[in-house]
């Protein structure tokens, strides 16, 4: 019997273990930035490079320890931005064959709306364009230089 449980446990793993529930409406209400690992990685495990883990959980905890720094505006839209870009991802939980450069496009590619509130010709608060200067600094400085730059960064 010792020897079937790691089979057992590599054969759940392999058929897709049930995600949680609140998988499908992040953020997770214990866990900010749970949704990367606990659900994204947890479906599609890319790796400490792949976007869940590599990205989009780094960089939610990082803004998550700057929130103090922030106005009321900028900790609404970090709240705004972060929940957006889970949610951007979802549709990829119940596509089993979706791949890491997938996942990875259609991340990058909820960016720009995310961080501007809106997909009209216009932004809506909360917005990166309407924050006070001090708000977009401090973001600006949280992104490590080398992810700024980068092709998908840009």
């Amino acid at each position: 019997m010792r020897r079937l449980r790691p089979m057992l446990l590599c054969w759940s793993l392999a058929a897709g273990a049930p995600l949680p529930p609140a998988c499908r409406t992040p953020p997770l209400p214990d866990d900010h930035c749970g949704f990367y690992t606990r659900c994204l990685d947890a479906a599609h495990p890319c790796g400490p490079d792949g976007y869940a883990r590599g990205y989009g959980a780094k960089y939610c905890h990082r803004f998550d320890s700057k929130a103090d720094e922030l106005s009321a505006a900028g900790d609404a839209w970090l709240n705004s931005t972060g929940a957006c870009l889970q949610q951007a991802l979802v549709p990829l939980l119940g596509q089993p064959d979706a791949t890491c450069a997938q996942i990875r496009r259609r991340a990058f590619d909820s960016h720009p709306i995310c961080y501007t509130g809106g997909q009209g010709a216009r932004p809506t608060a909360p917005s990166i364009c309407l924050l006070p200067d001090s708000d977009v600094r401090t973001i600006a400085e949280t992104v490590d230089r080398k992810d700024a730059l980068s092709p998908w960064g840009i």
